[in-house]
C-alpha cells in the first residue's frame, strides 16, 4: 500500500462522497504538511494535511480513484 518513509491511510468514499484518510510515517506519527492529491474521473485535486495527518475531500464523485501522499522530507505513497 506504501512506499518507502510515507504511509497513505486507506481512503474512503462515503455516502456522502467524501474521501479521507490520514497520512502517517513508518512509525504510524502523523504527517503534518503532507500534500494529498486524489485523481478521480480525469481532474486532480489536491490539500494538506492538518497537524495529525487528516485529510479531506468533498464532492468525490462515485467510481475509483487513485490517492498519493508526498512531503519534502519523505518519499511519496500511493493508496
Amino acid at each position: 500500500v506504501c512506499s518507502s518513509d510515507l504511509l497513505a491511510a486507506p481512503a474512503v468514499a462515503q455516502s456522502t462522497h467524501s474521501v479521507e484518510g490520514r497520512v502517517v510515517d513508518l512509525t504510524g506519527a502523523p504527517v503534518a504538511g503532507a500534500r494529498v492529491e486524489l485523481v478521480v474521473a480525469g481532474q486532480t485535486r489536491s490539500v494538506g494535511t492538518d497537524s495529525a495527518g487528516r485529510f479531506r475531500f468533498d464532492s468525490v464523485p462515485a467510481g475509483a480513484y487513485k490517492v498519493t501522499a508526498s512531503h519534502v522530507a519523505l518519499a511519496p505513497a500511493t493508496a
